[in-house]
């Protein structure tokens, strides 16, 4: 008797105890009605008069619900909204006795917020606004759920199902804009480099203007300093007669260049021409003088 007695109560015992994991919560009804909650740890009920009904956790959970709706331009897809969700602690008598599928009723509100809002844009806005429409979605729960003992941690849109041939249009449109662009910027480009190889080759013609002008103000100088070195040592001898000498040398002196070259040079070699030179070169030191002059004028 004694045996079966302590069995009794070993086996009641037993069974009043109740372990609840960490992050849960055990609802307790006492004859069918609601009598408490027991949180992580030990718990104990009275068999058979007392029962765990629901055990809820407290772990966050996550959502994801496919909604089809149509844009203001008339372009149906689906989207996938995810939703982020736990139960508050000290209302985890709301989560269980208010509502009698969670799921199906942040499904119901998810609906009516897409349907209120996605049908105002066109289909570039959405795609350009996707984060205020999932913070737009989550506000719009914020204020419901909270009665139901449901806080909304985040929600997203993860995921847009377009009809196939609006997707290849749409990478059609993509494509041209790139290769629009790239074509663009390859002519800015090449445009940029014609005007910088026309700007090196001015610049490269002024600097070989400016030798060559350099260059004849030298020899036209040295021929000045030639005569009048002539005119020192040859004191009888005219204007003239001097500068026609110098030509003479100069000439010789040209012939020997030519021919260290072998180069054939057609010259006239008449009086005449040699004297029509000899003008030429006269009136060219005369410029260059008066060129010296004005320089070292100003």
């Amino acid at each position: 008797m004694e045996v079966a007695i302590l069995a009794f109560v070993v086996f009641f015992a037993i069974l009043s105890i109740k372990i609840v994991p960490q992050q849960e919560i055990f609802i307790v009804e006492r004859l069918g009605k609601f009598s408490r909650t027991l949180t992580a740890g030990l718990g104990f009920v009275i068999p058979f008069i007392e029962t765990v009904a629901y055990k809820q956790t407290l772990r966050q959970m996550q959502a994801k619900v496919d909604v089809s709706t149509k844009t203001q331009d008339n372009v149906f897809y689906t989207m996938q909204i995810a939703v982020q969700y736990k139960v508050f602690p000290d209302k985890v008598y709301e989560s269980v006795y208010t509502l009698t599928d969670l799921r199906r009723q942040l499904e119901s509100y998810i609906f009516d917020s897409v349907r209120s809002i996605v049908p105002k844009m066109d289909l570039d806005e959405f795609f350009s606004n996707q984060e205020a429409l999932a913070s737009a979605i989550r506000e719009n729960l914020a204020k419901e759920m909270p009665k139901y003992g449901v806080d909304i941690v985040n929600t997203q849109v993860v995921q847009i199902n377009l009809p196939h041939e609006l997707e290849d249009a749409m990478n059609q449109i993509n494509t041209n804009k790139r290769l629009m662009e790239s074509n663009i910027a390859k002519g800015e480009a090449e445009k940029a480099l014609i005007i910088r190889l026309a700007q090196a080759d001015a610049e490269q013609k002024r600097l070989v203007g400016e030798g060559i002008a350099k260059q004849r103000l030298e020899i036209v100088r040295g021929l000045t300093e030639s005569i009048g070195e002539f005119r020192t040592q040859l004191q009888d001898a005219s204007e003239n007669e001097i500068f026609n000498l110098m030509m003479l040398t100069q000439y010789i002196d040209m012939l020997k260049t030519v021919g260290e070259k072998n180069t054939v040079l057609m010259i006239p070699s008449g009086p005449s021409s040699l004297g029509d030179m000899a003008k030429q070169m006269l009136e060219s030191i005369t410029a260059a003088n008066m060129l010296d002059t004005e320089t070292k004028k100003a």
